[in-house]
Parts: C-alpha cells; sequence; structure tokens
C-alpha cells in the first residue's frame, strides 16, 4: 500500500523532538563526561598512556604537576520506530492506509534529526526510507505484540526515545511490556491505531476471523458484548497511559481521524516542532 504522496507533503512540516538520554555517541550534543569535543570540561594528572598533546604546559608551569586537559564529551540522541506489522493492522482497508501513511510520515519526521534514528519493523526488521515512503514493506506476521516487542527490545540504544506504532489489540500485558521497554528507553511514545471497524460494530450475527491466527468463528454481537469488548480497549489503553506517566504518553489514531490531528496533539506533548 502507497502512502498518500499529498499527506506527506502536507506533515513535511513537522519534525520529531529528540527526547532521549544519550549515553556517549560521537554526536552534536554535549554530555557531562570526558569525552572528544572541544568544550574544555577540567584538569587531570597525567598518566602513562595519556596522548601527550593533551598536556597543558599552562597549567604544568602554574601548578608544577604534569597535567592534561579533558573536554566534554560529544553525545548522540536516540530516536527508534517500531511499527507492529501484524495482520491485524491491516485487517480493514481504512487502518491499513493509515498505517502506511503514518509510517512514512513518522519515519520522515525522524530521519533528519541530529540523532541516531531506526525504523524497525517488529517481525521483519529495519526499515530504510525509500521503503517507507514506497510503501514497500507488508504487515503480514502472525506473531503477538507481546512476543515480538519482546524480540526487538536489544534493538534499544540504552536512553532511546521510542516511538511504537500499534493497534495494542494484539496479546500482551501492558505493564509488562512497558517495564521491559523502560529498562532500556528514556521515553516512550505510544501511538495506537484503529480503524473504524475496530470500535464500530453492528448488533447480530458475524463472522470474526482471527487476523494473527486466520481462525473464522461465527458469533453473537450483542450490546453487552460490543460494550465488553470497548471496555476492555479502555482498560488497555488505561493500562498503558499508567505505566506510561512520568516518562511517556500515548496517542490514539482512530479512522476516520486525519493525522494532521494527531500531529497536533503530539505538538501538545511536546513530542514535535514545526518549521518556520
Amino acid at each position: 500500500m502507497k502512502p498518500v504522496r499529498g499527506l506527506l507533503q502536507q506533515m513535511a512540516v513537522y519534525e520529531w523532538c529528540v527526547q532521549s538520554k544519550p549515553r556517549g555517541l560521537s554526536g552534536p550534543q554535549l554530555g557531562a563526561g570526558a569525552g572528544q569535543s572541544t568544550e574544555f570540561l577540567d584538569h587531570r594528572v597525567y598518566v602513562a598512556g595519556d596522548d601527550i598533546r593533551r598536556i597543558d604546559w599552562n597549567a604544568v608551569a602554574r601548578t608544577d604537576q604534569l597535567l592534561i586537559k579533558r573536554y566534554q564529551e560529544e553525545i548522540r540522541p536516540s530516536v527508534v520506530l517500531f511499527v507492529d506489522d501484524s495482520q491485524s493492522m491491516v485487517a480493514f482497508s481504512d487502518k491499513e492506509q493509515i498505517l502506511y501513511d503514518g509510517v512514512a510520515w513518522l519515519h520522515q519526521s525522524i530521519v533528519h534529526l541530529e540523532a541516531t534514528t531506526k525504523t524497525i519493523a517488529l517481525e521483519q526488521g529495519p526499515l530504510d526510507v525509500l521503503q517507507t515512503l514506497r510503501g514497500d514493506w507488508v504487515a503480514n506476521s502472525s506473531m503477538p505484540l507481546g512476543q515480538s516487542m519482546t524480540r526487538r527490545v536489544g534493538d534499544i540504544q540504552r536512553g532511546a526515545h521510542v516511538i511504537l506504532l500499534t493497534d495494542l489489540l494484539s496479546p500482551h500485558e501492558p505493564t509488562k511490556l512497558a517495564m521491559l521497554i523502560r529498562q532500556r528507553a528514556h521515553r516512550c511514545t505510544v501511538v495506537q491505531v484503529l480503524g473504524m471497524e475496530d470500535w464500530n460494530f453492528d448488533e447480530g450475527m458475524v463472522n470474526v476471523q482471527d487476523s494473527e491466527t486466520g481462525e473464522v468463528v461465527t458469533m453473537s454481537l450483542d450490546a453487552e458484548t460490543i460494550a465488553a469488548y470497548r471496555q476492555r480497549v479502555n482498560r488497555i489503553r488505561s493500562d498503558w497511559r499508567q505505566s506510561l506517566q512520568g516518562w511517556g504518553e500515548l496517542v490514539v489514531m482512530q479512522s476516520p481521524q486525519s493525522w494532521g490531528e494527531v500531529a497536533h496533539e503530539l505538538l501538545q506533548l511536546g513530542c514535535l516542532s514545526m518549521s518556520t
């Protein structure tokens, strides 16, 4: 499925705001430790093996000690966009279009950052910019969210800002999964993607297919069953929001809502900035 080109042009004004806790990789920001930048940090006594070019001869003359200059480390923030590529994400045509548009836009919003950025489909692995802009990838995984995300935790650089694009409808334990991500990530933004048919149902007999297993079950949907389903979805959202409190946020994108509306909410939360 190809992302809508006009949408990507419209959304190009948004750039992701890096909210990570870098770990001393070479980059454009200054850290608290010693490193290789040109910003002076302090002196320390020379020890065998130090680069003699770092010796501060003016300080040696003042203190009669062999001292070297230390400089602040240069650090690079990290942002990783995880894409739930399970079959439930493309169960409906409107949801599929939302997914491909959202992946392309969010990838676009991080790719030019002065940061280490990665976009990773949970089952397929890394996606490059051309893949997401052209829609050259397929959401066909049968792996539950909890299992697939657990497998990918190692791809999170410590201190990174994680963006997770998913419907949250695949089996997982919100609190457990959030805490697993928090062991490595400094911040987490969860974007829940829902099609109209993920929420709006007509009462009566319907055939329901499990998008992960392919099993088709005939069931009766009455007002009570629909209410129980919606209560479960709301409980999952509530559990995620509680688990993310103080270090992340959950944003809901539900058809026919637009990505522009979601961007406005992310802007209010400080996750996005707009170019002038």
